[in-house]
């Protein structure tokens, strides 16, 4: 466990009062965080990428005296980091019962058989504390604090479920876990740094290389055996009513913790969790991860409907667009035929103004070549009347046809 400061274990090894028991571990923690600056022989992340591009591998001096770590070790450790990134997703929380699942097996025995309470008592946000009874074990016979999180709050407080409903959706969702224990600082706090749901501080950056190098399991027996009460009906119900309250106060949302009152802490008290069930937890989250991925391929196969159907829209507004144009290109080719109709049948009668002037004028003995000429200007005259045309470009246009 922590090193605590003078006092500090006395207090947490007295019957609970709650209050007492929180400063307690705030000043275990807090000393806890003083020593850990100067700790001798960690293994930084800079210490392991260096060594693996330079290939020299790395010396740390620890308790036990000089130890070397040669890269292609430092690569089975950066390996098992990618690992844990992988099946946990790294940043997005864990289930309970995927927490449950990846949990060795001893740590599992140890939290049915050593670990009799877990008794709820504090609520900051969305962060619910619980005192475990520690085992006996380690000359400390009190109770670890467990901080369990849980990433779906404020989505539970605006689900439209009721409260009950949201509550349920929450012990289903994704939590972040940490504990006051030995066994979570040396073996799972930076394994659940990197697997994402570490409730942060402290953050574990070092890794853990002589207790836990290959980075199995998940959770220490305290952990277990919270999450395992949160499948009782009474810490459900407390949590509904904690998201009913915080969703109904005044300003923004909560940040500062409450202790449980008198009366809810009596309830809390009465929940009994039952056992820890490591085969159910690993058929519930494979039956979560089943749905994930049909959900997932439901999404890709929506995805590629909707491709399909925009290729086919764009397939078709292609089709109209060439329509389109092809429509344009015949409506001009018909323009251009209406107008040369009209300038063949406008011709026709020019020339035949243009004659009966010249045999008018040959009957009457006066000049056939003026009279051609003054019937060409009065054709072009009538003709800029009726169209709206001035009289000139109707005869620079007889004259551009070849009329003139």
């Amino acid at each position: 466990m922590p090193v605590m400061p003078e006092g500090t274990e006395a207090a947490l090894n007295r019957p609970l009062h709650f209050r007492e028991f929180a400063s307690a571990w705030a000043d275990a923690n807090r000393t806890n965080a003083v020593t850990r600056k100067s700790a001798q022989g960690t293994l930084n992340p800079a210490m392991i990428e260096r060594a693996i591009r330079t290939g020299d591998g790395v010396e740390v001096n620890e308790q036990q005296g000089p130890g070397f770590y040669g890269p292609n070790e430092l690569k089975t450790f950066r390996k098992a980091m990618q690992s844990v990134q992988r099946e946990f997703g790294g940043g997005k929380g864990a289930t309970p019962q995927q927490l449950i699942a990846m949990s060795t097996k001893a740590d599992v025995e140890r939290a049915n058989m050593e670990i009799k309470t877990s008794r709820m008592y504090r609520i900051v946000g969305s962060v619910v504390h619980f005192a475990v009874k520690a085992s006996g074990k380690n000359n400390f016979d009190g109770n670890y604090n467990v901080r369990i999180k849980f990433n779906d709050w404020s989505d539970a407080m605006v689900s439209g479920r009721t409260w009950k409903g949201a509550a349920q959706m929450l012990v289903r969702g994704r939590v972040s876990i940490d504990c006051t224990c030995g066994r979570h600082q040396y073996w799972f706090r930076y394994l659940a740094g990197v697997g994402g749901f570490a409730v942060a501080p402290p953050v574990e950056k070092d890794f853990p290389k002589i207790r836990n190098p290959s980075l199995e399991g998940a959770c220490c027996k305290h952990v277990l055996k919270a999450l395992q009460s949160l499948s009782s009906p009474t810490i459900q119900n407390l949590l509904a009513g904690e998201l009913e309250r915080q969703a109904s106060a005044t300003g923004y949302a909560a940040t500062s913790g409450r202790f449980l009152t008198k009366e809810e802490l009596a309830k809390a008290g009465r929940a009994r969790p039952k056992e820890v069930n490591q085969a159910a937890a690993a058929k519930a989250y494979n039956d979560y991860r089943k749905s994930v991925k049909a959900l997932k391929t439901k999404v890709r196969q929506t995805g590629k409907k909707k491709m399909d159907l925009e290729d086919e829209n764009r397939a078709l507004k292609a089709k109209d667009a060439a329509r389109v144009a092809q429509l344009k290109k015949e409506r001009a080719a018909n323009q251009q035929l209406q107008q040369q109709s009209d300038l063949n049948r406008l011709a026709a009668d020019l020339n035949a103004a243009r004659m009966k002037a010249v045999m008018d004028a040959a009957l009457s003995g006066n000049d056939p070549q003026k009279a051609s000429a003054q019937a060409t200007r009065s054709f072009a005259e009538d003709h800029a009347k009726r169209t709206g045309v001035a009289v000139g470009d109707v005869e620079a246009l007889f004259k551009e046809r070849g009329l003139l």
